[in-house]
C-alpha cells in the first residue's frame, strides 16, 4: 500500500531532522579528529624509548575510530539526501529494484530505504 500525502510529509520531516542531527554529528567528529590530529602531532616529538609511545598508539586507534564514524555519517547523509530527492521527484516509497511500493512499516523503521524488504534481502544474499 502506498503512502498518503500526510505520511510522506511526516517522513520528510523526520528525514530533515535526521539531516540536521547527522550534520551536527559530522561537525563534532570533524572537530574531534582535528583536535586529535593536532594533539598527536605534538606528541610525535616524544622520545621513542619513553612509555608515552603507548599513548600515541592509543590515539592512532582513536583517530581510526573517529574517521570510520565520520565516513559512516557521510554515507548516511548521502542516503538521507537521496530519500529527500526521491520525495521531490515523486518516487519516494517505491522500490528501486522491482518498482513495487515499500511497506509503510519498513519506511517508518528506515525512512531512507531504497528497496522493499524482499529486494533488500535478495541484495544482501547476493553480497554474502
Amino acid at each position: 500500500m502506498r503512502l498518503n500525502t500526510q505520511e510522506v510529509k511526516n517522513l520528510q520531516l523526520r528525514l530533515q531532522k535526521m539531516v540536521s542531527h547527522n550534520r551536527q554529528l559530522q561537525s563534532e567528529l570533524d572537530r574531534e579528529l582535528t583536535h586529535e590530529t593536532v594533539d598527536s602531532s605534538r606528541e610525535t616529538t616524544v622520545d621513542p624509548l619513553s612509555s608515552e609511545i603507548n599513548d600515541l598508539r592509543g590515539h592512532q586507534g582513536d583517530d581510526e575510530v573517529t574517521l570510520g564514524s565520520l565516513r559512516i555519517e557521510q554515507d548516511m547523509d548521502r542516503e538521507i539526501q537521496s530519500a529527500l530527492d526521491r520525495i521531490e521527484q515523486g518516487t519516494y516509497g517505491i522500490c528501486e529494484h522491482c518498482s513495487k511500493p515499500i511497506s509503510k512499516r519498513r519506511l517508518n523503521a528506515l525512512p531512507y530505504a531504497r528497496r522493499c524488504l524482499h529486494c533488500e534481502a535478495a541484495e544482501n544474499f547476493v553480497r554474502a
